[in-house]
């Protein structure tokens, strides 16, 4: 497959997100992304020297409104590729009993809900002729990793696989190919300072890993380094 031109990164301040929006700049391609509302973080360093390349936009995941204004920039600008990176971990809780049920909902809401809205929003204006969406995971979010520990993040991250493989196979009749990618262990505010990999190390491997996807990938589960993992 050829490498697109145009992306839409969600959740593209900080941690991997950025060093995709980087990364992607610096080959020469152009950048929707999508951030929360007044929270530009990194890319306020890279508006000046990429003007002509890098557009901001608001797009708070929970809001279905400010998802749809997203969408028609993505339009506009002719993106080929989403990528959903937008997540918080949400309540640290060492087993069931301590879990709060609001936390595990607002969790869900802007881990899984959050792609549901992107998917419906952004996907048919997704560009070209080989479109994708793709969606950040977790391992964490896999029935063969049942820890009773984070239980917010785990269910959100389920939620978002689940979802995966329905919008996959909805959309695979309109050419639109839709995985779910793992980043590896990445040093990130999210990760933690034990991490395997930089971001810019995860960043390099899941766009060399984007560029190459097929719509025979449709619905699956991938590594960073485009190696399928298996539901």
């Amino acid at each position: 497959m050829s490498k697109a031109t145009s992306w839409m990164i969600i959740g593209a301040s900080r941690g991997i997100g950025l060093a995709m929006v980087v990364a992607l700049l610096q080959r020469g391609d152009r950048v929707v992304a999508g951030i929360r509302p007044g929270r530009k973080g990194g890319l306020a360093d890279l508006e000046t020297q990429f003007a002509d390349q890098l557009i901001p936009v608001d797009c708070d995941v929970r809001d279905s409104d400010q998802v749809a204004a997203a969408a028609l920039v993505a339009d506009e600008t002719g993106c080929e590729v989403a990528v959903f990176n937008g997540a918080v971990y949400g309540q640290r809780a060492p087993s069931l009993f301590q879990t709060d049920e609001s936390e595990m909902l607002a969790t869900i809401d802007t881990n899984a809900l959050g792609l549901l809205r992107i998917a419906k929003h952004v996907g048919p204006r997704l560009a070209g002729s080989a479109p994708r969406l793709v969606a950040i995971t977790s391992l964490m979010g896999k029935p063969d990793n049942p820890g009773a520990n984070d239980l917010p993040y785990r269910v959100s991250k389920a939620a978002l696989n689940r979802l995966v493989t329905a919008i996959a196979q909805e959309l695979k009749g309109r050419g639109l190919t839709t995985v779910a990618m793992r980043p590896g262990w990445v040093r990130t505010e999210m990760g933690g300072p034990r991490g395997k990999l930089s971001p810019e190390e995860s960043a390099d491997g899941l766009i060399q890993a984007i560029d190459a996807l097929t719509l025979g990938d449709a619905g699956k589960l991938l590594d960073y380094t485009g190696e399928e993992l298996g539901w």
